[in-house]
């Protein structure tokens, strides 16, 4: 298959959400100021970088734990974020773990027209961008083991959906 994943591989999913001030960065809509961002997001900086050392610790635990348990089975990764930083740096860590991605856009349901143009995207791919979205979320609810390092919409109700069955 494209994904690389077999019967004995098990898949952690990881959502990696930084942040509104690093998805505004992302899509260029140069340096935010508090009073930018809608408000429900202002102050929502996770402080991901930060923690990375420590996810990247309890995913190896978590490996170790698997693979030694039982060494048929094989760990994959996968991981949602909100912008490319995420998953870049858990593909250094990880490499071939981690599931193959499809290139993704960065972008926000509270564009800021001000700052990044009135249509950003245009429907057609902000459509498109919401199914690769949706995918996202799906991964996430099948994964075998969910990390969150932070509280988020996307991933609680993907675990929720993933505890159903």
């Amino acid at each position: 298959s494209a994904s690389g994943l077999g019967p004995k591989d098990v898949v952690i999913g990881l959502h990696l959400r930084y942040g509104d001030k690093y998805v505004m960065s992302a899509m260029g809509a140069g340096v935010f100021k508090k009073e930018d961002l809608p408000m429900r997001s202002r102050g929502m900086d996770h402080q991901i970088p930060a923690k990375l050392p420590a996810i990247n610790q309890l995913i190896g635990a978590l490996i170790q734990d698997i693979e030694q348990a039982d060494p048929s089975l094989k760990v994959r990764i996968f991981v949602a974020s909100d912008v490319s930083q995420g998953i870049s740096a858990m593909k250094t860590q990880w490499g071939e773990r981690m599931l193959p991605l499809k290139e993704k856009v960065v972008f926000h349901v509270h564009e800021v027209p001000q700052q990044s143009g009135a249509d950003y995207l245009g429907e057609e791919k902000r459509k498109e961008y919401a199914a690769d979205a949706v995918s996202d979320w799906f991964l996430l609810a099948m994964s075998d083991v969910l990390i969150q390092p932070m509280g988020s919409a996307f991933s609680t109700t993907a675990m929720q959906l993933g505890l159903q069955g």
